[in-house]
């Protein structure tokens, strides 16, 4: 079911480590490299992170060709992240059976269509096990989506990295190496919210 992944984040602190040309993203739960040119910001209850425009892009220069150039970079590729408490159809079972299937979209015109799927697998991070799908058109037409689903303690985590399929080669090497680098730092989301409250 769409469902699926119902996001229940509360109280997310996010903090970014240099370390060789790249960053390290990390909020409660989860950390990762992230490209060196990225940036992430919080959109309702999930984590997006995408190529930083240049503050110089702002107000009187948008119009630039350069601010154009990087705007259109932000389109190119994408990774969002969220992290929930652990529900009753929370498993790795339902995860592996969800990416198994087509992904009902729509695509321009309101002409209906299906995801194709790449690949649907358990993987080992760190020796840490987690569900690894990959499907063309499954979140938005003509990209690929990479789908790595855990859970550790009472978090549920899905982290998914898209690209246009003109740029998914462009962005493989810096999704790979963020994909490598993947930690679920907390084992209880109730833990993480008593954490930071105080």
């Amino acid at each position: 079911s769409q469902n699926l992944f119902l996001i229940f984040v509360t109280l997310i602190s996010i903090s970014f480590v240099s370390k060789a040309q790249a960053k390290v993203f990390r909020n409660s739960y989860v950390s990762f490299e992230l490209p060196s040119k990225w940036d992430c910001y919080l959109e309702n209850t999930a984590w997006v992170c995408r190529y930083a425009i240049s503050k110089k892009c702002l107000g009187k220069n948008a119009n630039t060709k350069i601010c154009k150039a990087q705007r259109k970079k932000t389109r190119e590729a994408i990774i969002i992240l969220a992290a929930k408490e652990v529900g009753p159809k929370d498993s790795f079972k339902t995860y592996y059976d969800h990416l198994k299937k087509p992904r009902p979209i729509i695509m321009s015109g309101n002409k209906r269509s299906s995801s194709k799927i790449i690949h649907t697998k358990p993987i080992s991070i760190e020796k840490h096990k987690w569900v690894d799908g990959m499907h063309l058109g499954s979140e938005i037409p003509f990209y690929y989506t990479r789908y790595l689903a855990t859970l550790k303690g009472n978090i549920a985590v899905l982290v998914t990295f898209s690209a246009h399929k003109l740029f998914y080669t462009k962005y493989s090497n810096e999704f790979f190496r963020a994909i490598k680098s993947l930690r679920v730092i907390a084992t209880k989301a109730s833990t993480v919210s008593k954490r930071e409250m105080s």
